[in-house]
């Protein structure tokens, strides 16, 4: 009787100790999933139009970011036209979204919430006018505070 007493409280013990490090684990990755950060949404952004003016060209997308902080963030994004670098539509790879000052532009969003906006990315003309495509760029998003 004695014996089988002993085996079930070590059953019970080795099923909660299992049962504790299952939990620890799936609560780690849950922690790790809900990490606070700025997104695109791809979905629901789009590339608009692109013009050549004097030496420097000019993209313009849409842009959906959604801030999941608890705080409001600024941000800055840059993108990345390999392809019209090949082409000759631009000299550099990687652009900045600039203001209309010519600046780096910051974008303010409101903790919680998406945020929509036009930006235009501004790099130096290559010689040929002609984009390679209409898609979405990769864009890179960069939390300045």
């Amino acid at each position: 009787m004695r014996k089988k007493v002993f085996i079930s409280i070590i059953a019970i013990v080795v099923v909660l100790v299992i049962g504790i490090m299952i939990f620890a684990i799936s609560f780690e990755r849950s922690l790790s999933k809900s990490q606070p950060e700025v997104t695109l949404i791809e979905k629901d952004s789009w590339f608009s139009d692109f013009e050549v003016v004097g030496d420097k060209v000019n993209i313009k997308c849409y842009v959906t970011l959604l801030n999941t902080f608890d705080e409001d963030k600024k941000v800055t994004l840059s993108a990345v036209f390999p392809d019209d670098v090949k082409l000759g539509l631009l000299k550099e790879e990687k652009l900045f979204a600039k203001d209309s000052k010519g600046e780096k532009a910051e974008y303010t969003l409101l903790y919680g919430f998406r945020s929509g906006f036009y930006v235009t990315f501004v790099g130096d003309f290559g010689g040929v006018n002609m984009k390679h495509d209409r898609l979405l760029p990769e864009i890179e998003v960069t939390v300045v505070n």
